[in-house]
C-alpha cells in the first residue's frame, strides 16, 4: 500500500515505546514544545485506547470544531468532507481521540472501527494555517507493535520513529521489538531516549541511577542505533502532566536542557 503525505503537514515524526509506562506521552509532549521554539508543530495522539494528551496539554472536555468551508479565488466553498479543526495550547496545535469521545468512557473497538478513527485523525484535518503547513506532526502512538503502528506505517510518509525506554532490561526487550518493527516496515529509526534513568540527590548535587548505569545506551550502542539521551527522574514531570502543564515550560528544572537537546538532534535527522 502506498504511503500519502498528510494534508497541511511537511514531516511526521512517531514518538513510540515497546511497553507502556516509560513516559512515552510526556516525551512526546515536551519534544513537541521544544521544536515549536522556532518551527509550526502539532502533536497527534495516535494512541486510541489510552489517550494522555488531552491531560497534558490541559485541553480536557474540549471539542475540535468542524471546518465545512474553503476559499478558492475569494469564493468560499463547501467541502465534500468536513476537516476536524485542531485545538491549540502553549503554541502547539494538538488533536486526540479522547477529545471526540466522552471523557472517561472505554475505546472498545475492533479494527475497522479503529482504522476509520485513525484515519479521521491523520487525513480529516486542517493542520495547517491558510498556507503554512506544519514543518513537524507529532505522533504519539500507542505502545506494542499494533494495529496502529501498521496502519501509520502503509498509509503515511513517515520522516522517522523515536523510541523511549527505561534502564530496565524488562523495558529494553520490548525496545528490540518496536526496532525490528519499524525496519521491517522501512520507517527511518531516529534514535532512542531513556526516560527514568537517574535522580539528582537535594544533598548531594549528584547523580543516583536507581536502575542499570547507563543501560539502554550500552545496549542500543552495540545494536548499531543511536542513543539521543537520557532523562531524569524528577517528580515535577508528573506533576506537571497532571496539572496540564508542559514541564519544558520549567526553564531551569534538571531535563529541560536534554530536551532542547532532543529536538535539535531531531531536527537535524528529519
Amino acid at each position: 500500500m502506498a504511503t500519502n503525505a498528510i494534508p497541511g503537514v511537511k514531516k511526521v515524526i512517531l514518538v513510540s515505546s515497546g511497553k507502556g509506562g516509560v513516559g512515552k506521552s510526556m516525551v512526546a509532549t515536551n519534544l513537541a514544545l521544544a521544536l515549536s521554539k522556532n518551527k509550526r508543530v502539532g502533536l497527534l495522539d495516535a494512541d486510541i485506547y489510552g489517550p494522555s494528551i488531552p491531560k497534558m496539554l490541559n485541553l480536557e472536555r474540549q471539542e475540535p470544531e468542524l471546518v465545512d468551508e474553503y476559499i478558492v479565488n475569494g469564493e468560499v466553498k463547501k467541502r465534500r468532507i468536513p476537516l476536524l479543526k485542531p485545538l491549540k495550547n502553549y503554541g502547539i496545535k494538538a488533536l486526540s481521540i479522547g477529545n471526540l469521545i466522552e471523557e472517561d468512557s472505554a475505546t472498545i473497538w475492533r479494527g475497522p472501527l479503529l482504522q476509520k478513527a485513525l484515519h479521521q485523525l491523520l487525513f480529516q484535518v486542517q493542520w495547517a494555517d491558510s498556507s503554512s503547513p506544519l514543518d513537524y506532526l507529532v505522533v504519539d502512538m500507542p505502545p506494542g507493535t499494533g494495529d496502529v503502528q501498521l496502519t501509520i506505517a502503509q498509509r503515511v510518509s513517515v520522516a522517522g520513529a523515536l523510541i523511549v525506554t527505561t534502564p530496565q532490561q524488562l523495558a529494553l526487550i520490548d525496545v528490540k521489538r518496536a526496532m525490528d518493527m519499524y525496519k521491517k516496515m522501512n520507517i527511518p529509526i531516529l534514535g532512542v531516549v531513556e526516560n527514568m534513568s537517574y535522580f539528582i540527590c537535594d544533598s548531594c548535587d549528584k547523580k543516583h541511577y536507581p536502575f542499570v548505569i547507563a543501560g539502554a545506551q550500552s545496549e542500543i550502542e552495540r545494536l548499531g542505533e543511536s542513543f539521543l539521551t537520557s532523562l531524569p527522574i524528577n517528580p515535577l514531570m508528573g506533576q506537571c502532566a497532571d496539572e496540564g502543564k508542559p514541564f519544558l515550560i520549567l526553564e531551569d528544572e534538571p531535563g529541560v536542557q536534554e530536551f532542547h537537546h532532543l529536538a535539535h538532534v531531531i531536527s537535524s535527522k528529519v
